[in-house]
């Protein structure tokens, strides 16, 4: 076996891997557990920080509109685990911002 086929990149262990774990449970901890308003209305106040940090930071890789269906079933949030889905740049550069957001709350 080669060295190089055990190699793992950061883009698919960290940004798609554990960062992408991080981010949803983030989101769905604030949106269905940490804040007091309906999940749809805390994912509304959290998008407009998130955006708001992405204007602020001049991100260059965003995700265009996340929303409850971004990472869970809305009629049901707690039913399954929450996926978040996005591109490896977008999990990289949301991380930050989600833990400006999380320290606001």
């Amino acid at each position: 076996m080669h060295p190089r086929s055990l190699y793992m990149d950061s883009l698919h262990v960290v940004d798609l891997g554990v960062g992408m774990h991080v981010c949803r449970n983030a989101l769905h901890l604030l949106c269905c557990d940490v804040l007091p308003n309906t999940p749809a209305a805390n994912m509304k106040c959290v998008w407009t920080e998130v955006n708001n940090f992405y204007h602020e930071r001049s991100t260059t890789s965003q995700f265009p509109l996340l929303g409850l269906s971004s990472f869970c079933d809305p009629a049901k949030t707690h039913a399954d685990f929450p996926l978040l889905n996005g591109k490896g740049a977008q999990i990289r550069h949301v991380v930050h911002i989600l833990a400006l957001t999380w320290r606001q709350h």
